[in-house]
């Protein structure tokens, strides 16, 4: 992964502001039904709440977050 990923911490609450509506940028792997994700990354509908890491809507310990990014702010 590129050094821009943070890979050993979670967010913190002022960065999960900062992400806002947009979602973070995320790179996960593991499975969620018949989705499998193999290291994919994905923007929005990917957000850290009460501790836990949600990739569309949804928690699910077989999903595993690499590492993540806030949002490229768009001028």
């Amino acid at each position: 992964m590129e050094s821009n990923w943070v890979k050993d911490r979670d967010p913190t609450d002022e960065e999960v502001l900062d992400a806002g509506d947009v979602g973070f940028i995320v790179c996960a792997s593991g499975e969620r039904g018949s989705w499998i994700l193999d290291h994919a990354t994905i923007m929005g509908d990917c957000f850290f709440e009460d501790g836990k890491w949600y990739i569309s809507g949804i928690h699910d310990d077989k999903l595993k977050v690499l590492g993540w990014m806030l949002p490229p702010i768009w001028s």
